[in-house]
């Protein structure tokens, strides 16, 4: 090969990397450009959830939720399918409420499961780590394309996420995940292309890209999935992860109830097994009932049972009514946003969570709002607080002055780092939130000037991306947390809480 044939070929790759680059970069420019609107769309959306709104609200609502987040995932799977092709991609390994992410990820999907009448089920293990060690994006993203494509492709029956716990010891759990339906199942043919990228979108098990991702971010994470399927029958999907566990991590607290007997009308086998398995964890008996007249047998006996839980799905014509009178702890399990407006009905939602059951059955209470009663939650430790937020974006200005209002601290808004480098000379503040990009353009280097400036005050940023170099960037740079960006209320007021009561 000639001299220039060399320098021909040198040029050529040159020139393919520097594609790759400039692609890679537009890839991630756009991703953040879209990622950021459509979050602050999902908080707004979670703020809105915690007001007083009819039936009709409640279920448009919950659709804009949905349809956000699927936007949302669309958006990740995209990103990350790229960086994996470009081995670009890393798992993080952040803290993260173990349980909440589960559970609020299988409940995205229960309006279409709702719309299709099947039964979407979740277990979460109660012996699992409350907190865990991971990557819960990626998880996440692994989870939705395995729920989506079962609730897709199941028309009559159930569609089963199961999480448990294989081992927990020396600060590391391995979790077993299956997701399972009683859909069309997998034909032969298809099986083998499974995980293959250009798989058609309108296949048995739905758009390739999703698939194939699922294949590398689970290997990705250090497992490795399995697949059993019957056509006519369904499909199970499952695979294990380890992850590392903090050392003041616990499993589900058995919490005292002051209940000891209950009847369970659930003719689904699968949801019946998960609320016995939680009521039993608790040391609460349950007696499975066959129908109504099975209720009023037993309710007529003594000693009379502390409460009925009831699937909407089973409830009969005459039932609610009797009950009215003759109960005094009904709880109905129905889908989420699809309440049953009547004081003699608790609902509890379904995909069920094990807090929501446990608060259930504890207390004799009116149906509650979940959002809203987790907004009451939110108190900071320190009073009467002076907060500056660095920041022009509308969303976080909004989000922050309620949050910050209900506990009644004082929130000044700076939208450059050049005001706000006046405002903290001219006034004292106790907490500074620093938005990490304002405009597009990084300011990590601003807030380090300000950091080394102001000393004694702390600070806590906002960004999109919470990559390890990111975390570690914004550590050197003196902020004391990264947060995500839209703002998020519990871990904001987990950070501030922490801090302050040091």
């Amino acid at each position: 090969m000639s001299d220039n044939d060399l320098e021909s070929l040198k040029h050529k790759l040159e020139q393919a990397e520097a594609s790759r680059l400039a692609q890679s970069r537009f890839l991630s420019n756009i991703s953040h450009e879209l990622k950021t609107p459509i979050q602050g769309v999902l908080r707004l959306l979670e703020l809105l959830s915690a007001s007083e709104l009819n039936a009709d609200q409640r279920d448009i609502l919950l659709t804009c939720q949905n349809s956000s987040s699927r936007l949302l995932d669309l958006v990740r799977d995209i990103l990350d399918f790229h960086k994996l092709e470009l081995q670009q991609l890393e798992p993080d390994h952040v803290e993260f409420d173990f349980r909440d992410m589960l559970e609020s990820t299988v409940r995205l999907f229960s309006e279409q499961a709702s719309t299709k009448e099947i039964e979407l089920i979740n277990f979460v293990d109660p012996n699992l780590p409350e907190r865990v060690v991971g990557d819960p994006i990626r998880l996440k993203q692994v989870l939705n394309n395995f729920i989506r494509n079962a609730v897709k492709f199941t028309e009559k029956g159930q569609v089963l996420v199961q999480v448990t716990l294989e081992t927990w010891q020396h600060n590391k759990a391995t979790a077993l995940f299956k997701i399972s339906d009683s859909g069309t199942g997998i034909s032969p043919e298809i099986k083998d292309k499974l995980f293959t990228a250009m798989l058609p979108g309108g296949s048995q098990t739905g758009t390739g890209l999703g698939m194939a991702l699922c294949k590398e971010l689970v290997e990705l994470m250090g497992g490795e999935i399995d697949v059993t399927s019957k056509p006519g029958e369904g499909t199970c999907f499952s695979f294990s992860l380890t992850f590392d566990t903090p050392e003041t991590t616990e499993a589900f607290p058995k919490h005292e109830m002051n209940i000891k007997n209950g009847l369970v009308l659930a003719s689904n086998p699968h949801l019946q097994f998960v609320v016995e398995k939680y009521l039993n964890h608790f040391g609460v008996n349950c007696t499975h009932c066959e129908n109504s007249e099975n209720i009023k047998e037993l309710l007529n006996t003594e000693p009379k049972p502390d409460f009925v839980l009831i699937n909407g799905y089973d409830l009969e014509p005459g039932l609610l009514f009797w009950l009215s009178k003759n109960s005094k702890q009904n709880i109905l399990m129905t889908p989420f946003g699809s309440d049953l407006d009547t004081p003699y009905f608790k609902n509890l939602h379904k995909p069920i969570a094990l807090k929501d059951l446990v608060l259930l059955a504890k207390q004799a209470q009116t149906p509650y709002n979940r959002i809203l009663e987790k907004l009451k939650q939110l108190t900071i430790v320190k009073p009467m607080m002076n907060v500056l937020l660095i920041d022009n974006s509308e969303i976080n200005i909004k989000l922050c002055r309620r949050l910050f209002a209900v506990n009644d601290a004082d929130l000044q808004v700076a939208p450059t780092y050049n005001q706000a480098s006046k405002m903290l000379k001219d006034d004292q503040y106790h907490l500074i939130i620093a938005n990490t990009q304002i405009n597009g353009v990084d300011k990590l280097n601003d807030i380090k000037e300000l950091t080394a400036e102001f000393l004694e005050t702390p600070f806590i940023g906002l960004s999109i991306s919470h990559s390890q170099q990111e975390q570690k960037q914004a550590s050197d740079a003196g902020l004391i947390s990264l947060q995500e960006n839209p703002v998020r209320f519990e871990p904001l007021l987990k950070t501030i809480n922490s801090y302050f009561s040091e």
